[in-house]
């Protein structure tokens, strides 16, 4: 799910190569990225299409989201998708998500910010930092708070919930399927 340019696609590729993988992406640019990096793999199906309305068309052993569910507008909208994810998964699959969050706090989300700005400034000129890149972030990006994840996908049923990485709003966090 925002499968982008396929990086992730070919590291699960690379480390279970008998797999069946799904790449699913909104923007056909994108498949066309992950077609062309996972060329040399069979068992790789191409969607283009939104996430939300993806039809679970069987029970999966993985579901990987990267850089997508923080599309999700509300919180309410997250839950029921994580519902969605978790009926998904053959009893013992499981979901990892990497993806933006938001600080516990508002001062943590201020330290995340500024390290993101820090961050960027590296390679792009302030101005463009903060008359398109923050500006695109606050109108299409809705993340959540790491911690209410978490504890919505132990609510939901999900066990051994727990982050694999975190730098500071970045971060990767996931859980089992009973």
């Amino acid at each position: 799910m925002g499968c982008g340019t396929g990086t992730v696609a070919a590291c699960v590729l690379d480390s279970f190569p008998n797999s069946q993988v799904s790449c699913l992406d909104l923007a056909e640019n994108m498949i066309a990225m992950t077609q062309s990096r996972l060329a040399r793999y069979s068992g790789v199906r191409y969607v283009v299409g939104d996430f939300n309305a993806f039809d679970f068309d069987g029970k999966y052993d993985a579901v990987i989201p990267s850089l997508a569910l923080h599309h999700l507008v509300t919180d309410e909208d997250k839950r029921r998708f994580y519902h969605r994810i978790s009926e998904s998964l053959a009893s013992g699959g499981v979901f990892y998500n990497a993806d933006v969050v938001l600080g516990s706090s508002d001062f943590l989300q201020d330290v995340y910010m500024k390290q993101w700005r820090d961050f960027m400034s590296r390679e792009v000129p302030k101005d463009e930092i903060e008359h398109k890149w923050i500006p695109n972030y606050e109108a299409e990006d809705r993340p959540a708070k790491l911690m209410d994840q978490l504890k919505w996908m132990e609510e939901i049923g999900f066990v051994d919930v727990d982050v694999v990485w975190k730098y500071y709003n970045f971060a990767v966090y996931g859980g089992v399927r009973r």
